[in-house]
């Protein structure tokens, strides 16, 4: 699980703690992709293109207890854009925000992904 004081230091601009973000949520950004498009190869390009954008807008994380919801929408709207553009269809967040969870252990590791209960 990440630390609010790593966030705090990847916000700053420390390197090292921006690799750990991306090594301790590389998983929960795939298959966030993953359950969005159902595509593992396009999965992994959007993955790629959530974290560039993540390193390039973290500076402007207000809420470090947030981050995984911020982290998650990104990805959503990634990966919603990656639809329209290469498929011409318009999608909405609303369809994504709780159509899927994914369900994680105490340590942060995935275990499942099922459809969340209404």
């Amino acid at each position: 699980m990440l630390s609010e004081q790593i966030l705090l230091d990847a916000r700053n601009g420390d390197s090292s703690a921006v690799e750990q973000i991306m090594t301790e949520c590389y998983q929960e950004v795939y298959y966030t992709a993953c359950l969005t498009i159902n595509n593992e190869t396009d999965a992994q390009d959007i993955t790629q293109e959530v974290f560039i954008k993540l390193f390039n807008i973290i500076h402007t994380m207000k809420q470090p207890d947030s981050f995984h919801a911020w982290l998650r929408k990104i990805t959503i709207n990634e990966s919603l854009m990656f639809l329209r553009k290469n498929h011409g269809k318009t999608y909405s967040i609303d369809n994504f925000d709780n159509s899927e969870e994914i369900l994680t252990t105490d340590d942060g590791e995935y275990t499942e992904i099922l459809p969340s209960e209404k």
